[in-house]
């Protein structure tokens, strides 16, 4: 019974550590949040603006980077914030959709940053919908 109990309290101190030592600061380093990561444009003509802008903020307490945004295909193209965003200041990335593309839109542009909320800093966004021819 002593051996038992021995074993017991051994395991559980060994859980408590391992769970602190798991634990990160989440406030530690750089935060991207977004103020929506999926965008809708609903039935569009194929005269329209394929413009969509993903509003982000850094809530961290290091500089963001976007390394990277890149379109799934080529009837997407991106832009971004070049800059470092300090912590509390504010970003883009610029979605330009490929209107004279008729049909369902369902695309995605994969976005790389040195934030740590998001494994390997790594941010998918989506963007759906339908280009329909315009009418006369």
């Amino acid at each position: 019974m002593k051996n038992l109990s021995i074993y017991l309290s051994f395991l559980i101190n060994m859980l408590f550590v391992n769970f602190s030592f798991g634990q990160t600061d989440i406030k530690s380093g750089p935060i991207i949040v977004f103020e929506k990561i999926n965008h809708d444009y609903g039935v569009i003509d194929s005269a329209s603006n394929g413009t969509y802008v993903f509003k982000f903020k850094n809530e961290g307490n290091q500089d963001l980077y976007i390394y990277e945004a890149k379109g799934s295909c080529g009837c997407t193209l991106t832009d971004w914030t070049k800059t470092p965003i300090v912590p509390g200041g504010y970003g883009e990335i610029k979605i330009l959709y490929d209107t004279k593309k008729i049909g369902y839109i369902n695309k995605s542009v994969f976005v790389l940053t040195n934030s740590t909320n998001y494994e390997q800093g790594s941010v998918t966004l989506r963007i759906k919908g339908e280009v329909v021819r315009k009418q006369k």
